[in-house]
């Protein structure tokens, strides 16, 4: 299991860390006085179930079905143009680049977030696959492509490292920028959605702001889907302001 870990990385390497030193040191303490079993013990469960929780979602095979759980009700179409946020080492877009689309993926490439994460690890994976993937430097709140350029954005387990609404906000306004009219928008994060700490209600009237419309909430096990497309009939000229292509 560790081994395929390796492909896509470990999330969160700092939490993985805090809540092994956790389980390491309670346990232990439990070994050498048993008397503060009762004090010490709840330390070790935390540490138990946040290092297993962590692991899991880690896990290739785990993040390989929720990518084909979110692509199945993507159905993205050959020649397509998608867009990958938070890419990381590649699972969606170089999924997606199988798939026939034009796949390109973005990310700022955080060691805090993925261990391992940097653009030489997803091209490396990329070249191992045999399969063409335009990658590139790139951050949610400022996406380096012109207005209307994809027919589709995922965006996996990136949405809990944005913590201010004013981002989320920014980001989600991006995310309808860079889009055509009609375009499909994938959001996957851990359940309960961290990040800005939006319930349900909140993020899809969030949503329906910037004019994404029929927002769907599904689980996959620990993880939240968001499924919902843009439609820009609505939309203000003045929302939409362009940007220099990096094409």
């Amino acid at each position: 299991m560790f081994l395929r870990m390796l492909k896509y990385g470990i999330q969160g390497p700092d939490a993985v860390f805090a809540f092994g030193f956790l389980l390491i040191l309670s346990g232990t303490r439990i070994c050498l006085s048993p008397e503060y079993i009762i004090l010490f013990l709840p330390l070790f469960v935390i540490g138990f179930l946040g290092g297993s929780l962590m692991i899991i979602e880690s896990n290739s095979k785990f993040r390989e079905r929720l990518r084909d759980f979110s692509l199945k009700r993507r159905d993205p179409k050959n020649n397509q143009k998608v867009l990958d946020v938070g890419t990381g080492r590649g699972l969606f877009a170089i999924e997606l680049a199988h798939k026939g689309c034009s796949a390109y993926g973005i990310d700022i490439w955080s060691n805090q977030d993925l261990l391992g994460n940097s653009l030489g690890k997803v091209k490396k994976n990329m070249k191992r696959d045999g399969i063409e993937v335009d990658f590139r430097y790139g951050d949610i709140r400022e996406i380096p492509f012109v207005d209307d350029f994809f027919d589709s954005v995922v965006c996996s387990y990136l949405v809990h490292n944005i913590h201010k609404p004013s981002e989320m906000r920014m980001a989600i306004k991006e995310l309808g920028r860079v889009t055509k009219d009609g375009s499909k928008v994938l959001l996957a994060d851990i359940n309960p959605f961290l990040g800005p700490g939006w319930t349900k209600s909140v993020w899809k009237n969030e949503l329906e702001k910037e004019n994404f419309k029929d927002v769907e909430f599904n689980n996959f096990l620990l993880t939240s889907v968001i499924f919902t497309y843009v439609s820009k009939k609505e939309k203000k000229s003045e929302g939409f302001i362009g940007k220099s292509s990096c094409d």
